[in-house]
Protein backbone atom coordinates (compact mmCIF):
# COMPACT_ATOMS: atom_id res chain seq x y z
CA UNK A 1 0.00 0.00 0.00
CA UNK A 2 2.90 2.35 0.78
CA UNK A 3 4.36 1.73 -2.67
CA UNK A 4 1.00 2.39 -4.35
CA UNK A 5 0.49 5.58 -2.32
CA UNK A 6 4.03 6.71 -3.20
CA UNK A 7 3.35 6.09 -6.89
CA UNK A 8 0.10 8.06 -6.68
CA UNK A 9 1.87 10.98 -5.04
CA UNK A 10 4.59 10.87 -7.70
CA UNK A 11 2.07 10.86 -10.55
CA UNK A 12 0.03 13.59 -8.87
CA UNK A 13 3.21 15.72 -8.62
CA UNK A 14 3.80 15.18 -12.35
CA UNK A 15 0.20 16.25 -13.08
CA UNK A 16 0.67 19.38 -10.98
CA UNK A 17 3.91 20.18 -12.85
CA UNK A 18 2.11 19.80 -16.20
CA UNK A 19 -0.68 22.13 -15.02
CA UNK A 20 1.94 24.69 -13.95
CA UNK A 21 3.61 24.52 -17.37
CA UNK A 22 0.26 25.09 -19.11
CA UNK A 23 -0.47 28.03 -16.78
CA UNK A 24 2.94 29.60 -17.54
CA UNK A 25 2.37 29.14 -21.29
CA UNK A 26 -1.00 30.92 -21.04
CA UNK A 27 0.53 33.75 -19.01
CA UNK A 28 3.29 34.16 -21.64
CA UNK A 29 0.71 34.17 -24.43
CA UNK A 30 -1.40 36.81 -22.61
CA UNK A 31 1.68 38.99 -22.09
CA UNK A 32 2.59 38.69 -25.79
CA UNK A 33 -0.97 39.58 -26.82
CA UNK A 34 -0.92 42.64 -24.54
CA UNK A 35 2.41 43.73 -26.08
CA UNK A 36 0.92 43.45 -29.56
CA UNK A 37 -2.04 45.60 -28.51
CA UNK A 38 0.21 48.25 -27.02
CA UNK A 39 2.42 48.24 -30.12
CA UNK A 40 -0.61 48.61 -32.38
CA UNK A 41 -1.92 51.55 -30.31
CA UNK A 42 1.48 53.19 -30.40
CA UNK A 43 1.72 52.72 -34.18
CA UNK A 44 -1.75 54.17 -34.66
CA UNK A 45 -0.93 57.18 -32.52
CA UNK A 46 2.41 57.64 -34.25
CA UNK A 47 0.81 57.47 -37.70
CA UNK A 48 -1.89 59.93 -36.68
CA UNK A 49 0.70 62.28 -35.23
CA UNK A 50 2.83 62.11 -38.35
CA UNK A 51 -0.21 62.72 -40.55
CA UNK A 52 -1.20 65.73 -38.51
CA UNK A 53 2.34 67.11 -38.69
CA UNK A 54 2.50 66.51 -42.41
CA UNK A 55 -0.91 68.10 -43.04
CA UNK A 56 0.06 71.07 -40.89
CA UNK A 57 3.28 71.59 -42.80
CA UNK A 58 1.44 71.34 -46.09
CA UNK A 59 -1.17 73.83 -44.88
CA UNK A 60 1.55 76.33 -44.09
CA UNK A 61 3.19 76.06 -47.50
CA UNK A 62 0.22 75.11 -49.73
CA UNK A 63 0.04 78.50 -51.38
CA UNK A 64 3.68 78.47 -52.37
CA UNK A 65 4.13 74.81 -52.90
CA UNK A 66 0.85 73.62 -54.45
CA UNK A 67 2.44 70.89 -56.52
CA UNK A 68 4.58 69.77 -53.61
CA UNK A 69 1.48 69.65 -51.46
CA UNK A 70 -0.29 67.38 -53.96
CA UNK A 71 2.72 65.14 -54.11
CA UNK A 72 2.88 64.91 -50.33
CA UNK A 73 -0.86 64.18 -50.13
CA UNK A 74 -0.36 61.30 -52.51
CA UNK A 75 2.55 60.01 -50.46
CA UNK A 76 0.52 60.25 -47.28
CA UNK A 77 -2.38 58.36 -48.84
CA UNK A 78 -0.05 55.62 -50.02
CA UNK A 79 1.55 55.50 -46.62
CA UNK A 80 -1.85 55.18 -44.94
CA UNK A 81 -2.73 52.37 -47.28
CA UNK A 82 0.52 50.61 -46.47
CA UNK A 83 -0.07 51.10 -42.74
CA UNK A 84 -3.61 49.81 -43.11
CA UNK A 85 -2.32 46.76 -44.97
CA UNK A 86 0.28 46.13 -42.27
CA UNK A 87 -2.33 46.53 -39.57
CA UNK A 88 -4.66 44.17 -41.37
CA UNK A 89 -1.88 41.61 -41.79
CA UNK A 90 -0.93 41.96 -38.12
CA UNK A 91 -4.55 41.48 -37.05
CA UNK A 92 -4.84 38.46 -39.30
CA UNK A 93 -1.61 37.08 -37.86
CA UNK A 94 -2.85 37.65 -34.33
CA UNK A 95 -6.15 35.94 -35.15
CA UNK A 96 -4.23 33.02 -36.63
CA UNK A 97 -1.99 32.76 -33.56
CA UNK A 98 -5.06 33.00 -31.30
CA UNK A 99 -6.67 30.16 -33.21
CA UNK A 100 -3.47 28.13 -33.03
CA UNK A 101 -3.22 28.75 -29.30
CA UNK A 102 -6.87 27.82 -28.79
CA UNK A 103 -6.41 24.57 -30.69
CA UNK A 104 -3.24 23.81 -28.73
CA UNK A 105 -5.03 24.51 -25.46
CA UNK A 106 -7.90 22.25 -26.45
CA UNK A 107 -5.41 19.56 -27.40
CA UNK A 108 -3.69 19.84 -24.02
CA UNK A 109 -7.07 19.76 -22.28
CA UNK A 110 -8.11 16.63 -24.15
CA UNK A 111 -4.77 14.97 -23.37
CA UNK A 112 -5.08 15.92 -19.72
CA UNK A 113 -8.67 14.67 -19.49
CA UNK A 114 -7.64 11.40 -21.15
CA UNK A 115 -4.71 11.07 -18.77
CA UNK A 116 -7.01 11.80 -15.82
CA UNK A 117 -9.46 9.17 -17.07
CA UNK A 118 -6.72 6.54 -17.35
CA UNK A 119 -5.38 7.51 -13.95
CA UNK A 120 -8.82 7.23 -12.35
CA UNK A 121 -9.34 3.84 -13.96
CA UNK A 122 -5.93 2.70 -12.72
CA UNK A 123 -6.69 3.92 -9.21
CA UNK A 124 -10.08 2.22 -9.21
CA UNK A 125 -8.48 -1.03 -10.37
CA UNK A 126 -5.82 -0.75 -7.68
CA UNK A 127 -8.46 0.01 -5.07
CA UNK A 128 -10.58 -2.94 -6.15
CA UNK A 129 -7.50 -5.17 -6.08
CA UNK A 130 -6.62 -3.94 -2.61
CA UNK A 131 -10.21 -4.43 -1.44
CA UNK A 132 -10.20 -7.99 -2.79
CA UNK A 133 -6.91 -8.63 -0.98
CA UNK A 134 -8.38 -7.32 2.28
CA UNK A 135 -11.54 -9.37 1.82
CA UNK A 136 -9.51 -12.45 0.97
CA UNK A 137 -7.30 -11.91 4.03
CA UNK A 138 -10.35 -11.44 6.26
CA UNK A 139 -11.95 -14.53 4.78
CA UNK A 140 -8.81 -16.62 5.36
CA UNK A 141 -8.50 -15.25 8.90
CA UNK A 142 -12.16 -16.00 9.63
CA UNK A 143 -11.80 -19.52 8.23
CA UNK A 144 -8.71 -20.02 10.40
CA UNK A 145 -10.57 -18.89 13.51
CA UNK A 146 -13.46 -21.18 12.67
CA UNK A 147 -11.12 -24.13 12.18
CA UNK A 148 -9.37 -23.39 15.47
CA UNK A 149 -12.71 -23.10 17.25
CA UNK A 150 -13.90 -26.38 15.72
CA UNK A 151 -10.63 -28.09 16.70
CA UNK A 152 -10.85 -26.66 20.19
CA UNK A 153 -14.43 -27.87 20.61
CA UNK A 154 -13.45 -31.33 19.36
CA UNK A 155 -10.80 -31.56 22.08
CA UNK A 156 -13.44 -31.15 24.83
CA UNK A 157 -11.19 -28.76 26.75
CA UNK A 158 -11.94 -28.03 30.40
CA UNK A 159 -10.27 -26.31 33.33
CA UNK A 160 -8.81 -28.17 36.30
CA UNK A 161 -6.95 -27.23 39.45
CA UNK A 162 -8.62 -23.87 39.91
CA UNK A 163 -6.82 -21.94 42.66
CA UNK A 164 -7.69 -18.57 44.21
CA UNK A 165 -4.94 -16.09 45.01
CA UNK A 166 -4.68 -12.65 46.58
CA UNK A 167 -6.89 -9.77 45.50
CA UNK A 168 -5.35 -7.55 42.83
CA UNK A 169 -7.81 -4.65 43.33
CA UNK A 170 -10.91 -3.98 45.36
CA UNK A 171 -13.41 -6.87 44.97
CA UNK A 172 -11.13 -8.47 42.35
CA UNK A 173 -9.29 -11.73 43.02
CA UNK A 174 -6.77 -13.55 40.85
CA UNK A 175 -7.36 -17.21 39.88
CA UNK A 176 -5.17 -19.76 38.12
CA UNK A 177 -6.12 -23.06 36.51
CA UNK A 178 -4.79 -25.76 34.18
CA UNK A 179 -6.42 -26.43 30.78
CA UNK A 180 -6.95 -30.12 30.22
CA UNK A 181 -7.18 -32.29 27.07
CA UNK A 182 -4.84 -29.90 25.22
CA UNK A 183 -2.40 -31.85 22.97
CA UNK A 184 1.24 -30.92 23.38
CA UNK A 185 1.74 -30.98 19.60
CA UNK A 186 -1.07 -28.54 18.84
CA UNK A 187 0.34 -25.21 17.57
CA UNK A 188 -2.55 -23.06 18.81
CA UNK A 189 -2.25 -23.89 22.49
CA UNK A 190 -2.18 -20.32 23.80
CA UNK A 191 -5.06 -19.27 21.52
CA UNK A 192 -7.13 -22.21 22.80
CA UNK A 193 -6.42 -21.12 26.37
CA UNK A 194 -7.60 -17.55 25.71
CA UNK A 195 -10.72 -18.78 23.90
CA UNK A 196 -11.85 -21.22 26.68
CA UNK A 197 -13.97 -19.51 29.36
CA UNK A 198 -13.41 -20.30 33.06
CA UNK A 199 -16.44 -20.33 35.36
CA UNK A 200 -15.92 -18.79 38.80
CA UNK A 201 -18.84 -18.48 41.21
CA UNK A 202 -21.30 -19.10 38.39
CA UNK A 203 -19.82 -16.43 36.10
CA UNK A 204 -17.74 -17.19 32.99
CA UNK A 205 -14.50 -15.30 32.37
CA UNK A 206 -11.98 -15.52 29.57
CA UNK A 207 -8.37 -15.82 30.78
CA UNK A 208 -6.53 -12.54 31.07
CA UNK A 209 -3.20 -14.23 30.22
CA UNK A 210 -2.01 -17.73 29.27
CA UNK A 211 1.35 -19.40 29.74
CA UNK A 212 2.42 -22.42 27.70
CA UNK A 213 4.42 -24.85 29.85
CA UNK A 214 4.80 -27.57 27.17
CA UNK A 215 1.82 -29.59 28.22
CA UNK A 216 0.30 -27.36 30.91
CA UNK A 217 -1.40 -24.06 30.01
CA UNK A 218 -2.27 -21.84 32.99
Amino acid sequence: MSAIRHQWEKEEAQHNLLREEWRLEKREHDAMEETWKLQKEWNDKDVARRIREELGRQERVKQEWAQEYARHIHEVEEYEKAVARRIQKEEERQEWMQEEWTQELQKHRREYEEMERHENERRKKAQRKWQRSVENHNRIEEERRKREEEERQKLSLFWSGIEAHKCTTYATREYTARLMNLPTTWEHRVEACKATPLEVHGISYFPKSCEDKVGDVD
